[in-house]
């Protein structure tokens, strides 16, 4: 998920520099953060979060989405929670229509009601709340 803001900010600075190439290259990978969204998935009564994947492109078998800490849990810093609202650099991508809204709404819900959001975590800086 920071990989792909980070790649927004480069094509966005691209321009200014001149690098045209570097434009090219950068402008589409911001969307990559939707390869690991999945809007079946459930928890706490909610569902549509980012998951993680396995490199032949299927889903893990289970995952704890309150889990986060340092290696070896799945989630690095922030829970699945945090970062299935890191989108800075597409923001109104979760919720693209009303469906995805109330979706969207419901887990914001969730996410503070229940505890799961952690101010003094760098995943969830730029977490609604």
């Amino acid at each position: 998920m920071e990989y792909a803001n980070c790649d927004f900010a480069i094509a966005t600075l691209a321009p200014g520099l001149g690098e045209k190439d570097t434009l090219k290259k950068y402008f589409k990978r911001p969307g990559n953060w939707e390869n690991l969204w999945r809007d079946d998935y459930e928890d706490r009564n909610t569902r549509a979060f980012i998951y993680p994947r396995l490199s032949n492109g299927g889903w893990i078998q289970a995952c704890d989405f309150v889990e986060y800490g340092y290696w070896p849990v799945r989630f690095y810093e922030g829970r699945c929670w945090s970062y299935s609202f890191y989108v800075p650099m597409m923001p109104r991508a979760p919720s693209r229509n009303a469906e995805a809204k109330i979706v969207l709404f419901k887990r914001l819900d969730t996410f503070s009601n229940e505890g799961l959001y952690d101010v003094g975590n760098e995943p969830d800086f730029l977490t609604p709340s």
